[in-house]
Parts: structure tokens; sequence; C-alpha cells
């Protein structure tokens, strides 16, 4: 395209990958303050991004667009006033630390996925949703915080942190998503939050948990939530919940159809 400026109006969410790749002459945006999803690269071959990157970050508006592994430094400061991370953004960056705004809303997809020298991240209690993927593979991260007032994260949100020892989840989470803590090693107990209502595909797969506790409020697990567990040598289930009971072989969904006998979950 020819065009040189771009206004997205106030009726737009999500801006998908890619979206203005490659528009050389494309040097004026605007984007509405209503996005609470932007796709990777959504700037990139542009004049904007030529004329607007600096030290290696592109912002616009409040949101935080990209961020060029070769030219940050290890220690990042996201600028207040930001209170979006797009998808990819930190990919696979050689950061070991990063500093959010209070105004940060969302962090994206695969947001600093392969960040393998992140150690801790503290998370402000402003944040809404963590994107899917958004911390995978970082190997070495032991510690994240997870404010009270998150609305959702994504699936396999911290997959593979294979250093991480735990999370508290607050109340506001209560699904669970597929492989949310999948071959995280490290972590050898966890509680599941008695709001909870649903374990996904994965969810504890491959982790080092010993023992687990199912609410009262559960009413689903996946039949891989807790595959390759090796270390997993007990449940208990709250007398309460209507969907699960154990025995001394395992845990068990109660069956729902007429006749039927209870079916093995684990």
């Amino acid at each position: 395209t020819d065009n040189t400026s771009v206004k997205v109006p106030a009726s737009v969410t999500k801006i998908d990958i890619n979206a203005f790749k490659g528009c050389t002459n494309l040097n004026s945006v605007e984007l509405p303050s209503t996005l609470t999803e932007i796709g990777a690269n959504i700037l990139s071959d542009t004049a904007y991004e030529y004329n607007n990157k600096t030290y290696g970050l592109l912002y616009c508006g409040t949101y935080l667009l990209d961020a060029d592994k070769y030219e940050i430094g290890s220690s990042i400061k996201v600028k207040e006033g930001t209170t979006l991370i797009a998808d990819s953004a930190f990919f696979n960056a050689e950061i070991s630390s990063v500093k959010f705004p209070s105004s940060l809303k969302h962090i994206g997809l695969d947001a600093f996925g392969f960040c393998k020298n992140l150690t801790s991240v503290t998370i402000p209690e402003s944040i809404e949703t963590i994107g899917g993927y958004a911390f995978e593979f970082c190997e070495n991260l032991k510690s994240i915080n997870i404010p009270a007032g998150i609305k959702s994260l994504g699936h396999y949100c911290f997959s593979n942190c294979t250093s991480l020892t735990g999370v508290d989840l607050p109340a506001s989470i209560t699904v669970y998503p597929n492989g949310l803590f999948s071959h995280c090693t490290s972590i050898t107990s966890f509680t599941v939050n008695s709001s909870v209502t649903d374990l996904g595909y994965n969810t504890f797969t491959e982790t080092g948990i010993k023992t687990m506790h199912i609410p009262a409020n559960v009413k689903y697990i996946d039949a891989s939530a807790f595959d390759w567990c090796r270390n997993l040598s007990s449940f208990t289930v709250d007398p309460a919940n209507q969907y699960f009971y154990v025995t001394a072989d395992g845990l068990y969904k109660r069956a729902t159809y007429t006749g039927g006998d209870d079916r093995v979950v684990r």
C-alpha cells in the first residue's frame, strides 16, 4: 500500500500478526485505547518502525510492539503508561530482568518465550491477561507472582519453566488452561485454589508434584492433566466434591450415565 498514515477505529480490540508489515511508506499510526491483543510484527518494515524504534524498543501510543533482541540490553524497563506488550515482543531475547509499569494490563502471546536468562518476574497489580506461551521455556525463571485481579492466563503460559518452584494463583483464575505448568519439573507441591472448576489438558504434565488435593468445586479434569507425574503418589478429594472420588487405585470420575460404571481419570 502507498498509504502514509493509518487510524484504527475504537471498535477494534485485536490486531492480527503482520497487519501492516511491509507498508514501507507508513509513517503515521494511531491505535485506539480499546486494544487487548496485538499480534507480532504489525509494523515491521514500515517507515514508522524505522523512525520510532529507540534503543531497540518500538512503542505506539500506550503499546509496546517490538523489542529488537540485538539492540536491547539485558535489563529492560517498560515505560510508564504502557498498557500492552504485543505478541512475541521479547521472544528469545537475552534479557535478565524486566520492570513493568503500574499501568500494564496485557502481556501478549509468547511475549517472553525462550527468555532463558530471566530469573524472576514481578507482575504489576494492574494486569488483566497474560497470553498463551507468554513465559514458555524461560528455563531459569525461579519465581513469578500473579496478582489477585488477573482475569485470565493463556494456554502453556509457563510450560517448560524447569527452574520454577511454584506459583500461587489467585481465586480469580477458576480454569487452569491447557499445559499451564507442563514440564515444570521443579514444582514439587501445588495447591489448587478452592474456586477452581476445571483442570485442562496437560495442566501438570511432567511436574514433580508429589500429592494433589482436589477441591469441592472442581468438576472437570482432563485425562492428561497429570501425565508423567512420576512422583505423584496420592490424591485426596474434598468430601463435598460431587464429580470425583479416590480409591486405593487412584482418582476416578463419577459416572454420569444410567447404569454405567465409574470411569477412571487417573
